[in-house]
C-alpha cells in the first residue's frame, strides 16, 4: 500500500547534541534490556503513595521531529505527549483504553490508573484530569506478584485484563477501597508454550462479546504469533501473521477489524513499532489472520517502547488511535502518548 512520509517539525529549542544524547540513551536502554540485566526488571514492587492524596500527573505536548514515522493513507499524527507523575507507581504502562470520557492506563506492576478525558479528534488536543490509581489484587491461586500486560473495555464499562505471569484472562471489579479484584474467566493457562516473560501481551474485546488475546512469544510458525479466542469459556486457537523480528504487544478492535500493535528491539535498531489491521473472520474458523500495516515507527525522537493501543470512534468514518509507551520505570525512557487521526 502507498506510504507517505510525515514532514519533519523540528523543535530548534533542543540542541542537536542533546537530541543525539537522548537517542543514544534510548539505544543504550535497549541494549540493557537485550542483555537481560536486572536494572529494568519488570514486575518488582513499587513504592506506595501518600494515603488520601490524589496523584499528580503532568502532560506536556511535544514538538519533535517525526523522522522515522510512516503512516498509511487516512492515518495522520496529530499530537505527541510526554506524561510524568509524582506517584512512584506512575509509569510502566502496558495497556491503554478509553470510552471517550475516561482514560484507563494499566501498568505491568498491576496498578490501574484512570482520569477524566477530553480529546479533540481533529487537533489532537488532550486533557486528562482527576487522576485516580488503584491496585489490582490477586486471588488465592496467585503465587507471585501480578504481571498485568493488556486491557480491554466492554461497552457496558466492564474491564478485562490479561496477565503474563500465569497466562490468564480476568474480569476486573472495583472494590469500595479503590482496589480492583480479579475474576478468572478460564481454568489454567490460556496459551501454552510461551517463553518466560513473553506470554499474554495483547487483548481486545469483539462486538460479539468474545475476547481475543495474543502471546508475545508463543509461535505457530516462525512469523505467526499464537492467539486464542475466548467465548463463554470455550477457547479457540488462531494465528496472527507478524513482521519478522516483531512481537505482538497490544490490540484493539473497530468496525469488524482487529488492530495489533507490534514491537521490535535490537541493539542497532533500538525500539521499533508497527500497527496493523486485519478483518475479523465472519465464520468460526479463524486460521491465520493476515494484516496490513497502518503505522510504523522505525527511529527518531518518537521511537519508544509502545505497548498499548486504543481506538476511539468519533463517527462513522472518523476515529483516533492512541499509542502508549512503557518507560520500564527507567529514567532513560519516557511515557509517551501519541494521538493519530484515522479515517478508515
Amino acid at each position: 500500500m502507498g506510504w507517505r512520509a510525515v514532514a519533519p517539525e523540528i523543535d530548534w529549542r533542543i540542541p542537536g547534541w542533546l537530541r543525539a544524547k537522548q537517542t543514544l540513551g534510548r539505544r543504550l536502554t535497549g541494549l540493557v534490556l537485550l542483555l537481560g540485566t536486572g536494572a529494568l526488571a519488570m514486575g518488582c514492587a513499587a513504592g506506595t503513595a501518600i494515603p488520601g492524596q490524589s496523584p499528580s500527573v503532568t502532560i506536556s505536548r511535544l514538538s519533535a521531529e517525526p523522522i522515522g514515522l510512516r503512516t498509511a493513507p487516512g492515518v495522520e499524527l496529530l499530537a505527541a505527549y510526554a506524561l510524568s507523575g509524582s506517584d512512584p507507581r506512575f509509569g510502566g504502562f502496558s495497556a491503554i483504553e478509553t470510552d471517550g470520557r475516561t482514560l484507563w492506563l494499566l501498568s505491568d506492576r498491576a496498578t490501574l490508573w484512570r482520569a477524566a478525558l477530553d480529546l479533540d479528534g481533529t487537533t489532537g488536543a488532550l486533557m486528562a484530569l482527576d487522576w485516580q490509581v488503584g491496585e489490582v489484587v490477586g486471588d488465592a491461586l496467585d503465587r507471585r506478584p501480578l504481571d498485568s500486560e493488556a486491557l480491554a473495555l466492554a461497552q457496558d464499562g466492564t474491564l478485562f485484563a490479561a496477565f503474563e505471569h500465569d497466562q490468564s484472562l480476568r474480569r476486573l471489579e472495583r472494590l469500595p477501597a479503590g482496589e480492583w479484584s480479579t475474576e478468572r474467566l478460564h481454568p489454567g493457562r490460556l496459551i501454552e508454550g510461551a517463553p518466560r516473560n513473553r506470554g499474554l501481551e495483547a487483548l481486545a474485546r469483539l462486538a460479539d462479546g468474545s475476547l481475543v488475546a495474543l502471546s508475545e512469544g508463543a509461535r505457530l510458525a516462525p512469523n505467526v504469533a499464537e492467539g486464542a479466542r475466548l467465548t463463554r469459556g470455550a477457547v479457540t486457537p488462531f494465528g496472527y501473521a507478524i513482521s519478522p523480528g516483531f512481537d505482538p504487544v497490544g490490540a484493539a478492535t473497530k468496525d469488524g477489524h482487529l488492530y495489533v500493535l507490534e514491537r521490535s528491539l535490537s541493539v542497532l535498531g533500538g525500539w521499533q513499532s508497527r500497527l496493523t489491521r486485519s478483518a475479523v473472520p465472519a465464520s468460526g474458523e479463524w486460521g491465520t489472520l493476515e494484516a496490513e500495516e497502518l503505522i510504523r515507527i522505525d527511529a527518531g525522537p518518537l521511537a519508544e517502547n509502545y505497548e498499548g493501543v486504543a481506538i476511539l470512534e468519533h463517527g462513522v468514518e472518523a476515529a483516533s488511535i492512541l499509542l502508549i509507551a512503557d518507560d520500564n520505570q527507567s529514567a532513560l525512557q519516557r511515557t509517551l502518548l501519541l494521538v493519530f487521526s484515522y479515517a478508515g
